[in-house]
């Protein structure tokens, strides 16, 4: 007949595996809020799945700290060593670090511990606790009642139902919630940023001659689609009348606009993608040469359509993107008793080339 002890015993472990089951199923609710994992196994590796779900276990129900952490691991192996490699990203700052081991599976838990730590220091307070801990509590609760005897004779025996099942708690009763189970990289779930560009500017046909200057883009980042108010700036370019080349005018532009931009490479330090957006430009010329010379403006609307590649380096990114402008409007400028010195063409060639850099 079971005595009063095995039942107390049967009921704490009970208790504590359903413990370890609130603490999976909360973790599968909570911890995908705080982290944003890319996992890039070798063969024979844990899945992505299995990884949030270790890396949940471990926070248990510790609170978020408000920023998300980014994890990109990724496993290598020569057949006999597995390394992985893992950076980590928060509030936009890297650090990185390399761990071997003699299988994926452990190094599968190192990535879990690390990561887990990283969002919450005390984490391992909720962890399950590992074989190595489970001995010295069955030791230290021998000296009460008949456990003593049986740990001197017979250790590995008494040791070992508590070791497995402080080491292996039972699956949460929900299945983790994964963020990302897209293995490719790590743009999918990387955290949203803000982002300032400039770079020197190419146009074909805005001005009477080719066209260059600067332009700054300020916009965010949202996965994998950007939004971004830009500006640019051409110097003025001279043009004259064919028929009286002693008379023209100096012509120059700048613009302000909106576009919005698609990466198609998810996953990739390298983004790339199409782009659109729409925009107004004000062109001032000054005559030059004639009897009374005189300044004109005029201010047309236009689309611009651009294809653009980006490579990400960290906080940085250098880019180049090329395309077109469709001007909705077409003024020209006229000397006057002279002829036409600029008539806006329908149609020009924009490139662009500079660096990004995110906040």
């Amino acid at each position: 007949m079971p005595s009063v002890g095995d039942r107390s015993g049967r009921v704490f472990a009970g208790a504590s595996l359903l413990a370890f089951a609130l603490a999976g199923w909360s973790a599968s609710v909570f911890a995908a809020d705080r982290y944003a994992l890319a996992w890039h196994p070798a063969e024979g590796c844990p899945t992505a799945a299995d990884l949030h779900g270790r890396i949940d276990r471990i926070l248990g129900a510790s609170p978020a700290h408000g920023d998300v952490l980014a994890a990109d691991a990724s496993v290598k192996t020569d057949g006999s060593t597995y390394r992985v490699h893992i950076v980590l990203t928060s509030k936009g700052e890297p650090s990185a670090r390399d761990v071997d081991g003699d299988s994926c599976d452990a190094v599968a838990d190192a990535t879990a511990l690390i990561v887990a730590l990283a969002i919450d220091p005390n984490a391992m307070e909720n962890a399950p606790t590992l074989p190595t801990t489970a001995a010295p509590s069955a030791s230290a609760s021998a000296p009460s009642g008949s456990a003593a005897p049986s740990a001197s004779t017979a250790p590995s025996a008494s040791a070992a139902p508590v070791s497995s099942a402080s080491a292996s708690p039972p699956p949460p009763a929900r299945e983790p919630r994964v963020r990302n189970s897209d293995t490719h990289g790590d743009a999918t779930d990387a955290p949203p940023y803000a982002f300032v560009s400039a770079g020197y500017v190419l146009d074909t046909a805005t001005l009477p001659k080719l066209g260059s200057g600067l332009g700054i883009d300020v916009g965010y980042r949202l996965r994998h689609v950007s939004f971004a108010a830009e500006g640019w700036w051409l110097g003025a370019r001279d043009t004259r009348l064919e028929a009286k080349p002693s008379e023209g005018a100096v012509v120059g532009a700048f613009g302000l606009g909106a576009r919005g931009c698609w990466e198609l490479l998810e996953g990739s330090a390298l983004d790339l993608g199409p782009c659109a957006g729409a925009g107004v430009a004000w062109l001032r010329a000054s005559g030059f040469g004639a009897t009374t010379p005189a300044d004109a403006s005029a201010r047309l609307f236009r689309l611009d359509f651009a294809a653009r590649a980006q490579l990400r380096i960290w906080r940085i990114a250098v880019f180049a993107e090329a395309g077109a402008a469709l001007p909705l409007t077409r003024p020209e400028f006229v000397i006057e008793n002279a002829g036409t010195v600029e008539h806006v063409s329908p149609a020009s060639f924009i490139g662009k080339i500079g660096g990004q850099v995110h906040f």
